[in-house]
């Protein structure tokens, strides 16, 4: 979100902050992977997993954008929609 306000700049003094939120969401989306397979094994927690998936890709991180994931969303939803 900072980032796509514009809080986030490319000024010298703000590459560490810049640094370190990269660090942070490459922390949280590691962690958030290993818990998305955990729920699709487990088959729990669909809303969680949809959350963490679409704020993963989002911001970059290609390795939630998988087609099984896809095809196991769509088979979530009810036939008539």
């Amino acid at each position: 979100v900072a980032k796509s306000i514009g809080c986030i700049d490319n000024r010298a003094a703000s590459n560490v902050s810049n640094k370190n939120l990269k660090y942070l969401e490459d922390q949280y989306c590691s962690n958030i992977y290993l818990d998305a397979q955990l729920n699709i094994e487990e088959n729990t927690n669909q809303d969680l997993f949809l959350e963490q998936l679409l704020l993963c890709s989002i911001i970059g991180y290609e390795d939630f954008l998988r087609f099984d994931w896809l095809d196991m969303i769509l088979s979530w939803q009810e036939p008539k929609y």
